[in-house]
């Protein structure tokens, strides 16, 4: 083993030193620019992608390697066992990955965290979300050396692996603030250990299904299911995207009166703009139907505020935001200090100019540690360049910063039985500030000037987003809140908008309908998907969008479609097996799999077996299998090869005599 580890390693060292050198550089490019890749989540994306790149490229060529002048027939009988040389490959790939990878990010670590380099917050917390980057890394190595070792095409099953890596990473390019969860990383293993248990028993038979261990077989066909679910859903979104294209997009858009106003545009045409009655705007000048050039002129852009009811608040940033970094955020600049919000609910002070700490700022006093969870700050909401940001919340009041004094000035307080979610500075001395129980608008010295008690029939919002009006102080409420208390709210509209001036309070509400409503196609294309789908399918899809803070209900015509898809790929694996003369327990392990794997399963099904070709029996006249010695019908043997004078050995009878 020690010998092939030592060739591995020499061999594949061409492709790791220039990969360190890559690593270095970029690292040390973003230490002298300022970025943190170990927090900030576009670096993360890229360095995701390194990781994943330089993993895949090992896996594979460790492989590719002996495929020429048929070297893995000479390796495969070195005096060791295949398990033998599987370790000592993975054994060697893996420290190249790791040593090659990890020295350059432990460099960058002990760089990042000492004094006056970092000029941001520093917590070894933040070695998490990399750490995840390095397992996903370590699922592609499994993914391309698995795919290396098949012998099939690229067209039919070989790159099934690297499609069952494909959603993994993309989800965590989607959402990497999932990396920050060590539970979620460590959930990454479990592919990895798939994987890498596929590949055990595919080097164990030179990647032939027949004759390998059971769990290397449960593994291989798990991740060939995976991957062609996957490729499936792909090429329905692509038909769907091809065939069904939305001709349109709608949306809502309020006006710098108030009014709000239904947008379709269809492609190239004039957009159709109408009021909520169904009245087409008209252009007062012409009489004619408004321009969406001209009525975009009429548009009020509002400011949204994410709400965080959540016990203790969540640390990561509402998805409507823009990119963010996740342990710290960069709050404000004043008087050449960079003032940073951190995860525990502190500002954090940093000289601009030497990157060395400064200060720690409280709600109540500088801080000297962290805080309880209700005395700390709660994330800023994003208020652009025009506005500085001058107030943070904490779960029961609102404090005005004074970052030239270093102190902290409580101007509301939230009543006992309320709790604060979300507050935003929309304007340079005015604050909206959203609880449990209801939204108000408060003055720079915490004076309400309104306040709209919560829809009973809602629950509390996720997102609301404010509106000021041209009219002197009156605002519109666009409060998003899917998950209604009431059913017959359920599914029927999308947001609520309440209209509220300061010396009226609420002018009126109104319901919206959702802005761009299911269509009949899209149920055709949903009952496509659940046929060619695991039948698990219309259960994970509420718990996708419920992750997305949506609120879907479970669609039981999807979960039937899906198990009678399972049910006749169980069938048809069953006549398949039968037809070629599997054993029962066979059929049986294969007809439990189709009913969980659906049609996916039964490609793969279909795919790890090299089927064997099949001619009539002289005995039976029945199709028999021609891999075996005797019919599996009758019991009777090939019949001998013709005589054609070219023979050179006795006949058996000859031989007997």
């Amino acid at each position: 083993m020690k010998a092939i580890i030592l060739k591995e390693l020499r061999e594949n060292l061409k492709l790791a030193l220039p990969v360190f050198l890559v690593l270095t550089a970029f690292l040390m490019f973003a230490a002298w620019d300022g970025g943190n890749v170990l927090a900030n989540e576009f670096l993360l994306r890229i360095t995701s992608v390194f990781y994943a790149v330089f993993g895949a490229a090992l896996g594979w060529l460790q492989i590719h390697h002996e495929r020429p002048r048929d070297l893995w027939a000479f390796l495969v009988h070195r005096p060791i066992t295949r398990t033998g040389i599987f370790f000592a490959k993975i054994i060697a790939g893996l420290l190249l990955y790791a040593v090659f990878i990890s020295l350059p990010m432990v460099g960058y670590i002990l760089w990042v965290q000492f004094p006056g380099n970092g000029g941001a917050p520093f917590e070894w917390a933040m070695v998490v979300p990399d750490c995840g980057c390095f397992v996903l890394g370590i699922v592609w190595y499994f993914a391309a050396t698995l795919t290396s070792l098949s012998p099939a095409r690229w067209y039919a099953s070989r790159g099934l692996p690297l499609a069952a890596a494909f959603p993994l990473h993309a989800i965590a390019l989607a959402f990497p603030g999932l990396l920050i969860y060590w539970q979620f990383d460590l959930a990454l293993l479990i592919p990895a250990a798939l994987l890498a248990t596929a590949v055990w028993g595919s080097i164990r038979t030179d990647a032939s299904y027949r004759g390998q261990p059971v769990p290397a077989k449960a593994a291989l066909a798990t991740v060939l299911a995976w991957g062609s679910t996957v490729v499936i859903v792909l090429a329905i979104v692509f038909l769907s995207a091809l065939f069904h294209q939305r001709e349109d997009s709608q949306y809502y858009a309020v006006t710098k009166d108030g009014e709000v106003f239904h947008v379709t545009v269809r492609n190239s045409d004039p957009a159709i703009i109408t009021d909520l009655s169904g009245a087409r705007l008209k252009d007062p000048n012409t009489g004619r139907d408004m321009y969406l050039e001209e009525f975009n002129k009429l548009v009020r852009d509002g400011q949204s505020i994410p709400v965080n009811f959540a016990d203790p608040p969540q640390t990561l940033q509402n998805l409507s935001e823009p990119p963010q970094q996740y342990f710290y955020l960069s709050w404000r600049y004043v008087d050449g200090i960079l003032w940073y919000w951190t995860r525990h609910g502190l500002l954090v002070g940093y000289d601009e100019h030497t990157r060395r700490y400064v200060a720690s700022l409280g709600p109540h006093v500088p801080a000297s540690g962290f805080p309880e969870p209700k005395d700390r700050f709660l994330r800023p909401t994003y208020v652009g360049n025009q506005i500085s940001p001058r107030t943070l919340a904490t779960v029961s009041a609102l404090y005005e910063i004074d970052l030239r004094n270093r102190s902290t000035k409580r101007i509301f307080t939230a009543a006992e039985n309320d709790r604060i979610g979300g507050t935003k500075d929309v304007s340079d001395n005015a604050t909206v500030l959203v609880s449990k129980q209801s939204i108000q608008l408060l003055t720079a010295d915490g004076k309400s000037l309104w306040q709209v008690p919560h829809d009973p029939e809602y629950r509390q919002p996720t997102f609301i987003k404010v509106f000021l009006l041209d009219a002197t102080n009156q605002y519109a409420l666009w409060i998003d809140s899917p998950r209604l208390q009431s059913q017959r709210l359920e599914g029927k509209i999308g947001r609520q908008m309440v209209w509220v001036s300061a010396d009226r309070g609420v002018i009126r509400r109104a319901e919206l309908p959702a802005a761009d409503p299911p269509r009949p196609a899209d149920a055709l294309w949903d009952k496509l998907f659940s046929f060619f789908v695991p039948p698990e399918f219309p259960f994970i899809k509420p718990l996708l969008f419920r992750f997305a803070l949506l609120r879907v209900p479970i669609q039981w015509n999807l979960v039937r479609m899906g198990l009678v898809s399972a049910a006749l790929c169980a069938a048809a694996g069953w006549l398949i097996g039968s037809r070629y003369h599997f054993p029962v327990r066979t059929k049986l392990a294969w007809a439990g799999f189709h009913l969980l794997a659906g049609f996916p399963g039964l490609l793969v099904f279909l795919s790890v077996y090299e089927w064997p070709a099949r001619e009539a029996c002289p005995n039976c006249k029945r199709l028999r299998t021609v891999d075996r010695q005797q019919c599996e019908h009758c019991g009777a043997d090939f019949a001998p090869p013709q005589k054609d004078g070219t023979e050179i050995f006795e006949s058996v009878e000859t031989l007997r005599a």
